[in-house]
């Protein structure tokens, strides 16, 4: 009968834990640009992806069981580099960014939060104005 009711308390415990989530975070081009999205995990490069043109979108998952719903669990990647047509570049990682007036889009707050699983950066004209001018020398 011990054995019955320490189950339940159990049972009863885990199913009032505070229930883990997935986040889905989205990057989307919203400028007249190409945007080449190089992540990196320790000076290696993760991932590389293009958003051609306007309206183009980018999408991760943070899953909760791999302990990290941010932007960095999400794209794996502790630092990242964005180019602009092969002119313009902005450098970042989850504690800044090089231009400082630039966006950091492994900071969650820079992301408009459109419901608590879905987390979403808008790439627009004014990234392109604010990042470091590199005289299409970005590669």
């Amino acid at each position: 009968m011990k054995r019955l009711i320490v189950l339940l308390f159990i049972v009863t415990f885990q199913n009032c834990a505070t229930k883990e989530f997935d986040r889905t975070y989205v990057l989307e081009n919203g400028t007249n640009h190409e945007i080449s999205i190089t992540f990196y995990v320790s000076g290696d490069v993760r991932s590389e992806h293009h958003l051609t043109e306007n309206g183009d979108t980018l999408k991760a998952i943070a899953e909760s069981d791999r302990g990290s719903t941010t932007a960095e669990g999400a794209f794996i990647a502790d630092s990242a580099v964005i180019v602009f047509d092969n002119e313009r570049i902005i450098m970042s990682n989850g504690f800044s960014v090089k231009p400082s007036s630039s966006r950091n889009i492994l900071d969650d707050r820079e992301y408009t939060m459109k419901s608590n699983e879905l987390y979403q950066f808008t790439f627009i004209e004014e990234d392109y104005n604010n990042a470091e001018d590199c005289d299409g020398l970005c590669d």
